[in-house]
């Protein structure tokens, strides 16, 4: 979907979504919900993502797409901590490859990404100085 064309996709999975209660209605209700991520309302993509693993429960795919969703939502909300979670969840708990594999990467980047940023000292410097002796000027 190009973001020109988003409008009129979600206007016709939202006409989906109200005819159809088989894994056609779950692709649909993650597109909405992946098209409102991409407009940047995140609010209503979380709950949507959320509609798809209540409603269609049954169609595991669409439901793991809609946690994957959820992930990178809660990173741009800078809740890394759920995004971990959601995203261990689907490692430990999903059944397909390709979608257990999605979900590896991006916990993988995650934790890439922590060890970049919370580094203070170079490899192989430690500090072991009591912290009661340390003096700050």
């Amino acid at each position: 979907m190009q973001n020109n064309n988003l409008g009129s996709a979600e206007s016709y999975f939202q006409k989906v979504i109200v005819k159809s209660t088989n894994v056609v209605g779950a692709e649909s209700q993650y597109q909405v919900a992946f098209i409102q991520f991409k407009n940047n309302k995140l609010k209503e993509a979380e709950d949507l993502c959320f509609k798809v693993a209540d409603n269609y429960s049954s169609y595991e795919y669409w439901v793991i797409k809609a946690y994957l969703l959820l992930a990178d939502i809660y990173l741009v909300n800078k809740n890394t901590f759920q995004a971990k979670a959601t995203l261990e969840s689907i490692i430990e708990n999903a059944e397909d490859a390709t979608l257990k594999q999605e979900a590896t990467n991006k916990l993988n980047s995650i934790l890439e990404s922590e060890n970049t940023t919370t580094k203070l000292l170079p490899d192989g410097m430690n500090i072991d100085a009591p912290l009661d002796t340390i003096q700050i000027k």
